[in-house]
């Protein structure tokens, strides 16, 4: 029988086998080649899922059998099991000198490095390529030196809990090897506890009897205080988890491991270490803490029970370059945000690991990552159908509506115990968690998702199903309904573009444009859809029609990101009308960042196309764009560019489509607005105003919240500030502050640069020298982010024509001219020429 299996002998004879098929470590790709290797040999066939479960590749509830014990050791060139145990008792050292802290150590470590190296095998990443987290170390350290017997790393799946775990066991033996230290490290997983489970013994002896000993006098020996001379024992399980065993073992188990805890509570040299889940100590705390047994946690809060962090920039930062060395682009902040969960970077490697390079990482990476990860591995296999049936029923119990992504486990416990052996798998894998929010007279269990991706994929695929995975009006109007003013809404809509173009619907995403969304949730769902369209096939890229079309283009959206979405879009077989526009947003886009090379090349493709095109357009789009360009570059003022729009002034469009209220002519219309401000005529420039206001959206100044509005009264305002009109602006000022900035989300990145030029030629006025200091701040920010160079150095052009900065701020006024200096290097505009446009009014 092999219910008494020697631990010990079969570590040996796992090594033997390791040694005979001539491998240096065993992984679970070799479990095949040491079958057949074995059936070679002995004629007799150990499958490879038998030899992985005895390496502790595949999970095993009871011993090997003899059969395949008396087959390995044959294999191992012994007549059978019986005599490779004889062999072992025969050279085995029995005296009592020999039962002592070395050889208990050198015993242990045989254990230990098998767990590394089975660690290192199962590791997501190559392990050599991981990077070690310093949180484990420090956490480790603050053990060593306190009072306490046992210690707890904790936290949900996924989060790189037995990784951070081998690599600290695995700088212990460096240290032992090195002789820095003599402690004894025994290391191994919860699997390892099986056997005990079936052994029927005590911890203390079945521990002893895996390192080899037997007898009292072994025990005494190893327990010498002369012996260990000051050194510690470590025992260390990983994945000590609930879900791992029967509900009696596992409680068998909590006994044990607190009876060992309770019985050398006085002896400072035994460690006990635990890596778990979080739930199984939220659940479990009490019985690991009976009887005065003290554990350090280092939990920053007890509501989450949580000791790992998330993987910070610099740790993500090293982990792309060990990965691919060749990276040499900066490593962009929304990966770090994205990113941080280890699991998500475990997947994305698995998934580009021939092409590793996440510095290309665009908006939609993130979400067809994990859609690619929850359909290979949360939904495939025996209990696909049961996993996808109760993530949709989990969805169906939150409440969404009232931030409340949370279930009660008692409220669903029929659920539960319907699918399970679905819900412990979706526990293993970390796309559930469970949070025990229990108090002194109540019990609550709360069951989530683990990610708030995965909690929004859940409501998406809910709200799909019910409207029978059709992206449509309904759909549209549902998310607008119940999730008007919720954060997760953009995340479902994510969702639900994801599936309309995996189920071939693209051509429903017109209903995009049914969606009320703000300017900054519009800018981030354009860059989303643009990223997500670009990855279509070329053929399914054909005609975008007007309406989807009309949706992609706006000022508001213009930002750095934004001009790869515009070369997205002419992929696509546009008509020339929407070539055109597509190039002049372009080409806009150059003039705000100031990079008048690639205005350049835009205006060279506009000139490319026919001269009946451009005049469909009620504004030239081509004489505005190359009038900036002229100015900006040369300091030259092209006047039939100007009088061609001055003729709008006594003259209005008559043709229907130049009158349509629709963006492309809200575009056009406000482009000429600006290329008119550089002949640096304000009064001019107000009056092209009132005749566009007289003839085109002239109710749109009333709406407080559109985007067109809000444009038109920038542009005004700035007119005024010129024309030395303190009342107007003051007046436009407000208007715009008291609709915007109270209500988060109405502006854009680049409206927001707008608003603060606004803002600071407002509180110059005002003489308000320190506000503008700090608005000078948020300025650069939003610049930065949004790109919009131009406004900006406008803005240090004109404080620096402010002759009371130079006196009353030096410093302040240094540091502008810093800022500007630095930007003029940077860009070939004709700064002579802005310096003499930007006039200061008020002194």
């Amino acid at each position: 029988m092999t219910s008494h299996l020697s631990h010990h002998n079969l570590e040996l004879l796992k090594s033997k086998i390791k040694y005979t098929s001539g491998l240096e470590n065993v992984s679970p790709a070799d479990c095949k080649i040491i079958s057949c290797l074995i059936l070679k040999k002995t004629r007799c066939n150990i499958s490879e899922t038998t030899i992985k479960r005895i390496y502790g590749f595949a999970v095993s509830r009871f011993n090997p059998s003899l059969f395949t014990l008396d087959t390995l050791s044959i294999y191992c060139n012994y007549s059978g099991w019986e005599d490779f145990c004889e062999h072992q008792a025969s050279s085995k050292i029995t005296n009592d000198d020999a039962a002592d802290w070395f050889n208990l150590q050198r015993n242990a470590a045989k254990i230990t490095k098998f767990t590394i190296d089975a660690i290192k095998n199962r590791s997501g990443i190559p392990y050599n390529r991981t990077v070690s987290r310093s949180f484990i170390a420090d956490h480790f350290n603050n053990f060593r030196e306190s009072d306490y017997t046992g210690a707890v790393i904790a936290a949900p799946a996924g989060y790189g809990k037995s990784i951070s775990l081998c690599q600290w066991v695995e700088q212990q033996v460096e240290l032992n090897e090195s002789k820095a230290t003599n402690d004894v490290i025994l290391f191994f997983s919860s699997i390892a506890l099986v056997s005990f489970l079936l052994s029927g013994r005590d911890i203390n002896y079945w521990l002893l009897g895996l390192l080899g000993y037997t007898s009292d006098k072994d025990i005494n020996a190893i327990w010498d205080e002369k012996q260990r001379k000051g050194s510690r024992f470590y025992l260390v399980i990983d994945g000590f988890d609930e879900h791992s065993f029967k509900t009696d073992q596992f409680m068998l188990l909590l006994g044990q491991i607190g009876d060992l805890l309770a019985l050398h509570r006085s002896n400072p040299w035994l460690k006990i270490i635990l890596s778990m889940r979080s739930c199984t100590w939220i659940n479990h705390r009490h019985e690991l803490q009976a009887n005065d047994n003290k554990w350090l946690t280092g939990f920053n809060t007890d509501e989450d029970c949580i000791n790992v962090p998330l993987l910070n920039p610099a740790e993500i930062k090293t982990l792309c370059y060990k990965i691919n060395p060749y990276l040499h682009q900066f490593i962009p902040i929304r990966l770090a945000a994205d990113f941080d969960h280890p699991l998500f970077f475990q997947y994305y490697y698995k998934k580009y690991k021939e092409n590793f390079s996440p510095v290309h990482m665009d908006h939609s990476a993130i979400y067809e990552l994990i859609y690619f990860m929850v359909k290979s591995n949360i939904y495939s296999g025996g209990n696909a159908e049961e996993k996808a049936l109760l993530t949709r029923e989990l969805a169906e119990c939150m409440d969404p509506e009232q931030d409340n992504h949370v279930a009660d486990k008692l409220q669903i416990y029929d659920l539960i115990s319907k699918h399970h052996t679905a819900y412990l798998e979706l526990l293993s894998t970390g796309f559930l968690r469970e949070v025990n929010e229990s108090g002194f007279n109540h019990y609550h269990v709360a069951v989530k998702f683990s990610t708030p991706y995965f909690t929004s994929l859940g409501i998406a695929q809910s709200l799909l199903y019910k409207n029978k995975e059709r992206f449509d009006t309904v759909l549209i109007k549902h998310l607008d309904n119940r999730f008007a003013n919720n954060p997760i809404k953009l995340s479902l809509l994510k969702w639900c573009i994801l599936h309309a173009i995996s189920t071939e619907q693209q051509s429903n995403l017109v209903h995009l444009t049914e969606l009320h969304l703000t300017p900054v949730e519009k800018c981030e769902i354009i860059l989303f859809l643009g990223d997500v369209l670009n990855k279509m096939p070329l053929w399914q890229k054909e005609e975008i029609g007007d309406k989807l079309f009309e949706y992609f283009l706006g000022s508001e959206l213009l930002h750095n990101d934004y001009k790869k979405t515009l070369k997205h879009l002419l992929e696509f077989n546009l008509s020339p009308k929407k070539r055109i526009h597509v190039y002049s947003l372009l080409a806009m886009l150059a003039i705000i960042n100031l990079e008048l090379d690639e205005l350049y090349t835009y205006l060279i493709k506009l000139k490319d196309f026919q001269d009946e095109d451009m005049l469909f357009f009620a504004i030239n789009p081509l004489q505005c764009l190359d009038a900036i360009y002229q100015f900006l570059k040369y300091g030259i003022v092209k006047k039939e560019s100007l009088e061609a729009l001055t003729k709008l002034v006594f003259t209005s469009p008559k043709n229907e489509h130049e009158l349509r209220n629709c963006v492309t002519n809200d575009m056009l219309y406000m482009l000429g607005m600006y290329t008119l401000s550089i002949c640096n005529n304000p009064k001019k420039s107000i009056r092209f105003i009132h005749a566009i206001r007289s003839f085109y959206k002239s109710d749109d100044l009333y709406n407080q919240t559109s985007v067109y509005g809000f444009m038109v009264k920038i542009l005004s305002a700035d007119a005024y500030f010129r024309l030395g009109d303190n009342d107007m602006v003051t007046a436009l000022y407000y208007a715009i502050s008291n609709a915007y900035e109270k209500s988060e989300g109405l502006m854009s990145p680049f409206m927001k640069t707008l608003f603060l030029s606004v803002k600071i030629k407002f509180m110059a006025g005002n003489h308000e020298d320190y506000a503008i200091m700090d608005e000078i701040k948020a300025l650069r920010a939003n610049s930065e982010m949004s790109g919009n160079k131009l406004s900006l150095l406008l803005i240090l052009i004109f404080l620096m024509k402010n002759e009371r900065f130079a006196v009353t701020h030096p410093t302040f006024y240094a540091q502008l001219y810093n800022d500007y200096k630095k930007m003029t290097y940077q860009c070939s505009v004709n700064t002579d020429l802005l310096s003499s446009h930007c006039t200061l009014v008020y002194k």
